[in-house]
């Protein structure tokens, strides 16, 4: 019965990544085409990486991340790989190239590579966990739990800044 729940919550959180991917990638050729979606862009980011944090916690090792990632699909860790490199590129391209000031626009086209980044990173955390028999039954076991542990905190702590109780420090 617990295997059964495990498996399952590691297929749901598979399925919200690629949901979460998808809208972040339509978001981001919107922003990319001028348009401006005020309601998803400060969310979309903040859920990403909640959902990212969770998928994180089922990285085997710290050292052999990258094996883990090529376990996926060979499509999704180069897409993955060149996601990256796009965000690197652009962030620099944003803060550094066109111009002295960011605007709401940069910040907008960068959030939604942001959450683009994070959500195909962990789709190729958590392929070969569910289809590769990357990990072993009991520490799926106990990567489930670190994963609701940080879905747990990163909620708290996003629900205590929106209420102002931790406010950011600009120096």
């Amino acid at each position: 019965m617990t295997e059964r729940l495990v498996i399952a919550y590691i297929h749901l959180l598979f399925i919200i990544d690629l949901v979460l991917f998808g809208f972040s990638l339509a978001l981001h050729l919107c922003h990319l085409s001028g348009m401006s979606f005020l309601r998803f862009e400060q969310v979309l980011p903040e859920l990403s990486a909640v959902m990212g944090f969770a998928a994180f916690a089922f990285l085997k090792d710290r050292l052999a991340w990258r094996d883990q990632l090529q376990r996926s699909p060979k499509w999704m860790w180069v897409g993955t790989i060149a996601i990256v490199a796009y965000y690197i590129l652009i962030f620099f391209l944003l803060r550094f190239g066109f111009s002295n000031e960011v605007t709401s626009l940069d910040e907008s086209i960068l959030g939604s590579a942001f959450s683009m980044l994070i959500c195909a990173a962990s789709l190729c955390i958590l392929y070969p966990v569910l289809w590769s028999g990357y990990l072993t039954k009991t520490a799926i076991k106990q990567r489930v739990l670190h994963s609701m542990s940080a879905i747990a905190l990163i909620t708290m702590l996003l629900v205590g800044y929106h209420a102002g109780y931790l406010p950011l420090q600009h120096h």
